[in-house]
């Protein structure tokens, strides 16, 4: 029973292209395509709106954090220019796979 519906799924599919293709008359290669093109391009306005958000929200509470720590912290600007060239070097390294753990196990080192 399955394997009869994706035989049909694809006979329908196949009957749409070649619909859509008999239908474009001055360029039988450009409708399918650009429908497929309009799909995908819908697809990723979607995804890049849910990214956005994500990206601000993690921007605002990234910022709080900040905050935090600043009102707490007596470092000069020599030590922070020190431990942002080292965050640079180790995200660079672990392609952003660095946790807090690493962090604080290097602090507790130093």
């Amino acid at each position: 029973m399955r394997k009869e519906v994706q035989k049909i799924i694809c006979y329908v599919i196949l009957l749409g292209m070649t619909l859509c293709l008999s239908a474009c008359t001055e360029n039988a290669g450009a409708c399918l395509p650009r429908a497929l093109s309009d799909i995908i391009e819908a697809k990723f306005a979607i995804i890049k709106k849910k990214l956005g958000r994500i990206m601000f929200k993690h921007s605002v509470e990234t910022n709080i954090t900040n905050h935090i720590l600043a009102a707490d912290t007596d470092m000069d600007q020599q030590t922070y220019e020190h431990l942002r060239n080292r965050s640079v070097r180790e995200v660079l390294e672990t392609n952003g796979e660095i946790t807090f753990l690493d962090n604080l196990k290097f602090q507790k080192s130093v």
